[in-house]
């Protein structure tokens, strides 16, 4: 299959196409999905406080201020991404007019105290340490997700599905590993968010799949898995 891709004339500066050629198109509208480009994103390595901003403001991959001027693009995210990697070499001042030009003044400065204050979000070394403190203490999975589960309980949904595969990507690729962190973290959740994470991965991952559900009928009796037959009933 071919596909051209153009952008629309009420946005940007484009000539439009000439009828008879317009005519030889099946013409779709495609809009950028948070999901899929976080997906991308992590395979592509784009820096981590990048990823983690647009999980917690989705609606920031894509923005046009109101005055026309610089905007925000997937392409432009990923290219700021090059200019955070070296973060620590670069001057704060020269940095905050590295993000505005990439990015705009609007979002620049949003990002820019976000980046400031990254050390508060929440990252999978935060559940990899809940679970390494509660495992010396107990065995049951659920009273240590219950400890993780306070942890991200005020976090986006769609965070909280970035941390569920960040987590699978580090925990399910060894086969053998100890996944008691990823399979915790799984415990916490909401059901709902639970339940639309692992309909997904059982899609795309099925081999890890049927992994993450061995360890959990050893580990527990598959009480994760029932969680699902009850919310489908």
């Amino acid at each position: 299959m071919v596909v051209a891709a153009i952008n629309p004339a009420d946005d940007y500066q484009v000539d439009e196409l000439d009828p008879a050629l317009l005519d030889r198109f099946l013409h779709i509208t495609v809009e950028p999905d948070v999901k899929s480009w976080l997906n991308w994103a992590r395979t592509k390595n784009v820096n981590r406080v990048i990823c983690d901003f647009i999980a917690e403001y989705p609606n920031r991959l894509h923005f046009t201020p109101a005055d026309g001027g610089i905007g925000a693009t997937p392409r432009s995210w990923s290219k700021l991404g090059n200019f955070i990697d070296l973060q620590k070499q670069i001057d704060n001042d020269i940095l905050f007019q590295i993000i505005k030009g990439k990015i705009g003044t609007e979002i620049g400065a949003q990002f820019f105290s976000f980046l400031k204050n990254y050390s508060d979000v929440i990252k999978v070394e935060d559940i990899e340490n809940i679970v390494k403190t509660e495992s010396k203490n107990t065995d049951d999975i659920q009273e240590i997700a219950d400890k993780i589960y306070v942890l991200i309980e005020g976090i986006e949904s769609i965070q909280k599905t970035e941390l569920a595969e960040q987590l699978a990507d580090k925990y399910m690729s060894t086969p053998n590993k100890d996944i008691l962190p990823f399979l915790a973290y799984l415990y916490s959740l909401d059901v709902e968010i639970a339940h639309g994470f692992l309909k997904m991965y059982k899609a795309n991952k099925p081999e890890e799949y049927r992994r993450l559900a061995d360890v959990d009928d050893k580990l527990n009796d598959k009480k994760l898995f029932k969680k699902f037959v009850q919310l489908i009933k």
